[in-house]
């Protein structure tokens, strides 16, 4: 079955949608974190600024966890769209078949 037949799917209930949603609200908020962990990068301490290693690694952990969740819930989207597009591939060719062959029952009362 070609690609253009399967445009017409319906992703009611799969949750696919939610899911690409979601991967796109995890970068965002990766992305929101690290930047609230800006203020922690430098400590005043007598007149001087040190830096400090936690906040930049706190930073740099909530950009990554954004970037890795929002991986795993496309790579996830991904997976179940295959299975959609497979199932309703599935069905489709049931369909034919089944209109194939109450056609052909048809034709061969007409000739009798």
């Amino acid at each position: 079955m070609k690609r253009t037949e399967l445009t017409e799917m319906d992703y009611k209930g799969s949750g696919i949608k939610t899911l690409r949603g979601m991967a796109t609200l995890m970068l965002i908020l990766g992305i929101i974190g690290a930047l609230s962990f800006i203020p922690l990068w430098s400590i005043e301490k007598s007149y001087h600024s040190e830096i400090n290693i936690l906040g930049i690694f706190y930073s740099i952990t909530s950009f990554i966890s954004g970037f890795f969740t929002q991986g795993i819930c496309l790579g996830i989207a991904t997976i179940a769209e295959g299975a959609l597009i497979k199932t309703v591939a599935r069905e489709r060719e049931i369909e034919a078949k089944e209109k194939a062959e109450i056609e052909r029952k048809r034709i061969e009362e007409e000739e009798n």
